[in-house]
């Protein structure tokens, strides 16, 4: 926290020492209130902060009786310390609360506001700890922070036979479930771990496929039995200058294996746990853990931007040519006062028709109509701009082919599919892949901003006994691989730097090498008893569920007058969920009311995208459009606003504005 934002909270507590000494008790509640969300607004990290206070306002609690004002602050910012304090913090709020009470058995209610606020202060203050980001799960891939997405692939196992392979194509995400929803099947274990779970068929191979965005990176450890995968230290949540054992996002696309240095891995193989097959065994000795654990990281604040820096000159450029459609059509309306009135005819009969009912109403034929667009075109050719009449009549209704191509498929997919009672990792053959060096430097990257997540593996009978789903397909076999001469893919670029090899990662021997060392071996895994108990856990959201959540809370920031706190949270939601109009509405509209009239344009803009008869979005997008001086865009949107909602007030004042 800034010296501003702490600021800002001391001067909203002398709001309520000086209420309280006036004995102005209808100004305590909405002091305190102001206190509150100045904290919200300082402390990101308060995720429910927001929500708190949008129910207390929402039932007047905030804002009623002094006594009912201080209850609910004291209560909410003991939740704030209870839930984001440590032991530490906690003590010394127990401490300042014993102190102040000083053994009273009755605590005038203003000394009790001005001590709520004192506790403010003091959580504005509470250490940062770690920062846990948002997770969300969706379509079987995790969505962790803004914008890291992560998925499992089934894909063909690699021959042991020494050659390193290119990467072999991917069949499908592996379904994720969250141990939550099956608290009864799983080990008691998973439980107070949390996390997901994904199937897998022994000895079936699988890699990490990563996602985000360019301007923003974030990375992520990747451990397999608490071995980390880059180093083959014990895992952990700490980031090393002198180390790189983290994948950066998005560079690293892909991960299919353990580092084996030289621009290869080992690759990932799922075996049965007991059996001394894992990594884990190898290189712990015992096998404890199985699965995955993944450690996401978030840039450092100021390190990257925090909107995508190409956006604002896509709206900008995006308005332009908007109003340069927009005076072109008023232009062309013009122009077809001055024709014939034969020709006028034919032109504004094809605005509404095609050219086949067009010919057919008027009785002349396809090539007559044709020939006197072509020369209205070319008669006004210089007023009509290199469009034509593309502004005012839809090419369909020219019946003009258009040509098409396809376009190549992103080079981030990897065909996709995937399948196994506990598991771990186990190495399988060497495939090339770099494992990308981190040109950011490790100062970049916020130990204290990090989303841990366990990834339990189970075999496909433990699947169908945990979830009561069919098993998931076998998997592809060499041969079918090259029966349908699917293609291998190269990962390996040149000029890239690769993380160094891992001297420990040498001795792990591949499963081929250890069948060889046993001669014939088990598959079978060994019986185990589950007994889990009933342990109540926070339940992983959708990405449906956790958008739907944060639009709620926006509106409820928006409609409190929390607007920059409204911002944040609409964002989180696009960041989800791209497509979703409602939290580009009300992003836009705070936007306005921040003044940032460029942005709450373009979020305007991209709700009609989605949403074209969203009426608030357009009335917003009109007085943003009046805020940036475009005059025939404000108008414009004034019109269509007041044509499906006669009466609205800031279409109207717009409209007044602009017509002046």
């Amino acid at each position: 926290m800034n010296q501003a934002e702490l600021e800002k909270i001391n001067t909203a507590r002398e709001r309520v020492v000086a209420a309280v000494d006036r004995a102005k008790w209808d100004e305590v509640g909405p002091s305190l209130a102001d206190v509150l969300w100045s904290l919200a607004e300082a402390r990101p990290d308060f995720e429910d902060l927001p929500t708190w206070l949008a129910e207390a306002r929402s039932s007047g609690s905030l804002r009623a009786k002094i006594a009912t004002a201080v209850e609910q602050t004291d209560a909410i910012l003991r939740s704030v310390i209870n839930r984001y304090g440590d032991e530490a913090d906690r003590l010394s709020v127990s401490k300042l609360r014993s102190q102040f009470l000083g053994g009273r058995a009755e605590l005038p209610c203003g000394e009790f506001a001005v001590f709520a606020s004192d506790v403010a202060v003091r959580a504005a203050t509470l250490r940062s700890g770690v920062q846990r980001l948002p997770l969300a799960v969706n379509h079987d891939e995790l969505r962790i922070g803004r914008h890291t997405k992560v998925s499992f692939h089934r894909t063909l196992r690699i021959p042991e036979d020494g050659r390193a392979y290119p990467l072999p194509a991917g069949f499908g995400r592996l379904p994720i479930l969250r141990v939550e929803d099956y608290a009864k099947r799983v080990p008691e274990k998973w439980i107070e771990q949390g996390g997901f779970i994904i199937p897998l068929y022994q000895r079936e191979a699988l890699f990490l496929a990563f996602a985000g965005v360019k301007w923003r990176p974030t990375i992520a450890k990747v451990s397999v039995g608490h071995v980390n995968a880059i180093s083959g230290k014990s895992h952990d949540l700490q980031i090393r200058p002198h180390r790189q054992d983290y994948v950066v996002i998005p560079d690293q696309r892909w991960l299919d294996g353990i580092n084996s240095g030289d621009g290869s891995v080992s690759q990932f193989v799922a075996m049965p746990l007991g059996q001394g097959y894992t990594v884990e065994a190898q290189v712990t000795d015992e096998e404890k853990y199985g699965g995955f654990q993944l450690a996401v990281f978030d840039p450092l604040p100021g390190r990257f931007p925090d909107e995508d820096p190409a956006r604002r000159k896509e709206a900008i450029k995006s308005r332009k040519e908007r109003a340069a459609q927009l005076w072109m059509l008023t232009a062309q309306q013009e122009l077809l006062k001055l024709l014939p009135k034969k020709e006028a005819r034919v032109i504004r009969t094809l605005q509404k028709n095609t050219l086949t009912k067009v010919a057919s109403e008027l009785g002349i034929s396809k090539q007559e109509i044709r020939t006197v667009v072509d020369r209205v075109e070319a008669q006004f050719r210089n007023a009509l701009g290199p469009s034509g009449f593309a502004g005012i009549i839809p090419l369909s209704h020219l019946e003009i082919e258009i040509k098409f191509s396809l376009r190549d498929e992103d080079d981030d997919i990897r065909f996709s599919l995937r399948d196994e009672d506990e598991m771990g990792i186990a190495a399988g053959g060497r495939i090339q892949q770099q494992i990308l060096e981190d040109t950011y430097g490790a100062e970049s990257w916020d130990a204290n901003a990090v989303r841990e997540i366990p990834i339990h593996i189970v075999n496909s009978e433990a699947y169908h006994r945990i979830t009561g789903l069919p098993t998931p397909p076998s998997p592809i076999t060499a041969d079918d691989y090259a029966d349908y001469k699917i293609p291998w893919y190269s990962d390996y670029d040149e000029p890239a730097r690769s993380v160094a090899p891992v001297s420990i990662f040498k001795r792990i021997l591949s499963i081929g090498r250890i069948d060889k060392n046993r001669g014939v071996t088990s598959d079978e895994t060994p019986p185990r008893s589950i007994q889990p108990e009933d342990i109540v856990r926070i339940r992983t959201q959708t990405a449906e569920e956790r958008c739907k959540d944060l639009v709620r809370r926006a509106e409820a920031s928006s409609r409190s007058g929390r607007y920059a706190i409204a911002v944040r949270e609409a964002t989180l939601a696009i960041d989800l969920m791209p497509h979703e109009s409602g939290a580009y509405q009300i992003r836009a509209y705070v936007n306005l009311c921040l003044g940032r009239h460029a942005d709450a344009e373009a979020d305007a803009s991209a709700c009609l995208e989605l949403d074209p008869r969203n009426i608030p979005a357009l009335s917003t997008r009109a007085a943003a459009s009046l805020g940036l001086g475009e005059i025939i865009l404000a108008k414009s949107d004034a019109e269509k606003v007041l044509a499906m909602k006669p009466g609205d007030e800031t279409a109207l004042f717009v409209l007044q504005q602009a017509i002046r």
